[in-house]
Formats: C-alpha cells, sequence, structure tokens
C-alpha cells in the first residue's frame, strides 16, 4: 500500500458559532506540529453539495504529509458543525476516532452577536441566506424556512420576539438564531455518534481569561505537546465590531428561554458555566 500523501484530519473545531472558533483555530495553527488547513471553515460534512464531492474535494484542503516530519497533524474547523443534523453520523463515517473540540459562549451574548452579524450581512445582501443554503444543499427548498421581516435588524428584542413565536409554531426562521444556543440537544446527536472522551467542552468565558491554560488543555486533548507560544501570539482574536450592549428586554427574555435548555446542559456536562 502506497503511503498517504495527504495529511488528514485527526480533530474537528465542530462549534459553536460566534463563541470563539476563530481565536482557537488560530491558536492551534500556530503550533509547530500543526499543519493548518487552506481554508478554517470547510463545512464538507455540513453541506450536501460539498458532502456529493468526495473525500478528494475534502482532502484537497489539507497540507501534503512530510516523510521528515511524523508527528505533523492537520485539522479544520467549522463552527457550524454543531447545529447540523447531517454532520455528527457523517464525521463518524469518516472516522469514529476523531477528536472534538467545542467551544460553548453564554447563549445570550451568542444570540445577540450573530444577530449583529446577520443583520450586517443582510444589509449587503437581504438574500444571502438562502443563497448560502441553495449552494450548501440545492435538496433543500426555500419553503422550509420563515422569512424574516423586512425591518430585520432594526430591534434585536422584536426579531427575537418573531422568532420565539416562529419557534413556538414548531417552524424555523431565516437566519435562526435561538437554535443555535439549544447546546444540550446538539451534544447529544454528537455523542449519540462518538464516546464522551472523544468530546473537548469549554466554555468561551474561560477561553478568554485563561487562555494560555485552556489552549494548552486543548492541545493535550488532541495529543499535540504544550506549545510555547508568545504572548502576542495569544492575542484576542475578533471578527468584526460588536459593542452595543445587549438590550435589558431582550437579556430577561432569553434568559428565560434558555433556562430549561442550560439546565440540560450542565447535567449533561457534570459541570456549570457561569452564564447569568
Amino acid at each position: 500500500m502506497e503511503p498517504e500523501t495527504t495529511l488528514r484530519p485527526g480533530f474537528v473545531v465542530i462549534g459553536a458559532q460566534k463563541s470563539g472558533t476563530t481565536a482557537l483555530f488560530e491558536y492551534l495553527s500556530a503550533h509547530p506540529d500543526v499543519a493548518p488547513p487552506t481554508t478554517k471553515e470547510i463545512n464538507y460534512f455540513l453541506c450536501g453539495t460539498l458532502y456529493a464531492r468526495g473525500l478528494d474535494y475534502y482532502h484537497g484542503h489539507f497540507p501534503d504529509a512530510d516523510p521528515s516530519r511524523p508527528e505533523l497533524v492537520t485539522f479544520e474547523a467549522s463552527p457550524n458543525y454543531l447545529t447540523s443534523a447531517e454532520a455528527p453520523e457523517r464525521i463518524r463515517d469518516y472516522d469514529p476516532r476523531m477528536r472534538l473540540l467545542c467551544l460553548l459562549r453564554d447563549p445570550v451574548p451568542r444570540a445577540f452577536s450573530a444577530w449583529q452579524m446577520y443583520r450586517r450581512w443582510t444589509k449587503r445582501n437581504p438574500e444571502w441566506f438562502f443563497e448560502w443554503i441553495y449552494e450548501c444543499d440545492r435538496e433543500i427548498g426555500r419553503d422550509r424556512y420563515v422569512r424574516r421581516g423586512s425591518d430585520f435588524g432594526a430591534d434585536f428584542e422584536a426579531d427575537m420576539r418573531s422568532e420565539l413565536e416562529v419557534l413556538a409554531d414548531g417552524g424555523r426562521t431565516e437566519m435562526p438564531i435561538l437554535r443555535h444556543g439549544n447546546y444540550c440537544e446538539q451534544l447529544e446527536a454528537y455523542l449519540a455518534c462518538f464516546p464522551r472522551e472523544q468530546l473537548w467542552i469549554e466554555d468561551q468565558g474561560r477561553f478568554t481569561a485563561e487562555t494560555r491554560r485552556v489552549v494548552g488543555e486543548a492541545e493535550a486533548f488532541v495529543g499535540l505537546g504544550q506549545s510555547e507560544l508568545a504572548d502576542s501570539e495569544l492575542a484576542p482574536v475578533f471578527v468584526g465590531d460588536y459593542s452595543r450592549e445587549i438590550p435589558a428586554g431582550a437579556v430577561g427574555l432569553l434568559r428565560e428561554h434558555y433556562a430549561p435548555a442550560n439546565r440540560a446542559l450542565f447535567e449533561l456536562l457534570g459541570r456549570e458555566f457561569p452564564w447569568t
């Protein structure tokens, strides 16, 4: 059998969206024994159109193996994998030994950050979501999603109340935000496919406050030695400028909405995060 010419990912950052995955990707990519992919968010296990292209397409995002550096590993980080119904089984089918890393953020500020990102994208292109859905999986029709109003992005609380109404009717909105914070059910889907010891789960707040220690824990989890990153290499990594305060009314609304999901998450993990 001929040796592999392309490195295959040994671990995957699966989420969560707006929870520090870009920073974690950058820090892990800087490890001397890591050869990062050409693209951070490959989305191969998420998008049906990409998955149909096969493994040659997927492996084309990773660097060539170096026979003189057998210790080299590669990985990817696609934060929307966490909310994907298809990704857990597809990743398991690809490699049942895969190590999975997941950063979770307090779902209330996570929702506000996602809303600000989506409102900016919508101003640039009101059809961006449906264009992305079509490119990602052409078997998914537009009628699966309830369209946002033309005033989306003007009022966070109003947009969240509208989304809650759709969820209460069993529907899903264009640009879904709230369901991305239901971490327990998302992790349960992965735990149905992988043993618990293959999932590393951490709070984004601790990642921000104790960056060097948490990065070291992530490195150890995936089998990497402790890196010697300089302080400058551990500087905060941001995408976008979302500095507005969350409206107080929306905070109370979403705290109540997420309370049952958070309790279920903490019970699942056997630990609590300081989300208040």
